[in-house]
C-alpha cells in the first residue's frame, strides 16, 4: 500500500518513452509528448534533496521549522547573513560537507535548466 502511494508520487518523474522509429509520428507529436515541467522538476531534485536533508539535520539539532528552513536556504545559497551559525563540531562538519554539495547541485540544476530551454527552442524551431 505504501509502495503504491510512493509509486503514484514518483510517476510524474519517470520519463515517458517515445518510439522514434515509428515513422507515423510527426515532429509535432513527438514534441507534444515531452513534459518540460517534469524535466525541470527532475533537474531540481538534487538541490531540493540536499536542502531537505539540511533542514532535517537542523530540526534534529533542536531548531524550529522556520529557523531550520531559514538556515538551510541562507547557507545553501551562500548568502550567510551571520545571524545563525553552526554551534557544535558536528554541525560545522555537516555544513562544510553540505555546502560544496549543494553549490555543485545548484550549479548543475541551473545548467540543466539552460540545456532544457535550448533543446526546447531547437525542437520548437524545428517544428515550424
Amino acid at each position: 500500500r505504501i509502495l503504491g502511494m510512493i509509486g503514484k508520487l514518483l510517476a510524474p518523474l519517470v520519463p515517458k518513452l517515445v518510439d522514434l522509429s515509428d515513422t507515423t509520428l510527426t515532429l509535432n507529436e513527438i514534441n507534444s509528448k515531452i513534459s518540460y515541467p517534469r524535466r525541470y522538476l527532475r533537474a531540481a531534485l538534487g538541490p531540493i534533496a540536499i536542502m531537505l536533508a539540511l533542514v532535517g539535520f537542523r530540526l534534529s539539532a533542536g531548531d524550529n521549522v522556520v529557523d531550520a528552513i531559514y538556515f538551510s536556504v541562507v547557507t545553501c545559497t551562500t548568502v550567510g547573513y551571520g545571524d545563525m551559525a553552526p554551534a557544535s563540531r558536528l554541525e560545522r562538519c555537516v555544513a562544510m560537507v553540505g555546502l560544496p554539495l549543494v553549490v555543485t547541485a545548484l550549479t548543475e540544476m541551473l545548467a540543466e535548466f539552460d540545456r532544457i530551454g535550448i533543446r526546447r527552442r531547437i525542437r520548437e524551431d524545428s517544428a515550424l
